[in-house]
């Protein structure tokens, strides 16, 4: 098998969830990251022996390409901006009003908290994988999560006694 097969191969499964989460992080230039991403992944491919770390370090080589183009972007409009607060639609189903409810909290949350909970909840990571995708400890993940899901809950008016 060739390398370029080998990449396409092992690469393939976290295409679609991997331009989600870019797009997720940055709308406007998603495009341009992904190929920046997925350059960058063919580059260092051979350095990657476990198969389980591909995933985590595919998200993390997006993200920092994410943050790359933003820093330009900030750079470039000589302006203070923040990330785009929608969320994608997939993952987020429910009544209409919980969902602005849910989103609107969702927005009052900095890039780096969205981003954790988007990986965890819509891409299905583990604790391990999103710390690795995003250059932070398991533990850190852990109280990091722990401290979302209050934040959430007092935010929201804890609608779980309601519903």
């Amino acid at each position: 098998m060739s390398r370029r097969e080998a990449f396409e191969q092992a690469v393939s499964p976290h295409t679609r969830g991997l331009y989600a989460f870019i797009r997720h992080l940055n709308r406007g230039v998603c495009d341009d990251i992904y190929q920046e991403a997925m350059l960058a992944a063919w580059q260092g491919f051979e350095r990657i022996r476990d198969p389980d770390a591909l995933r985590p370090w595919l998200y993390g080589i997006a993200r920092r390409k994410a943050m790359d183009a933003y820093r330009r972007q900030y750079r470039r409009d000589a302006r203070e901006e923040s990330w785009p607060d929608e969320l994608p639609q997939e993952g987020f189903e429910g009544h209409s009003v919980l969902k602005l409810d849910l989103d609107q909290a969702l927005s009052t949350l900095k890039a780096e908290d969205r981003a954790l909970l988007y990986l965890l909840f819509n891409q299905g990571f583990t604790c391990l994988q999103a710390g690795e995708a995003l250059g932070i400890p398991e533990g850190t993940v852990k109280s990091r999560l722990y401290a979302l899901k209050r934040r959430l809950r007092l935010m929201m008016g804890d609608r779980e006694e309601t519903a």
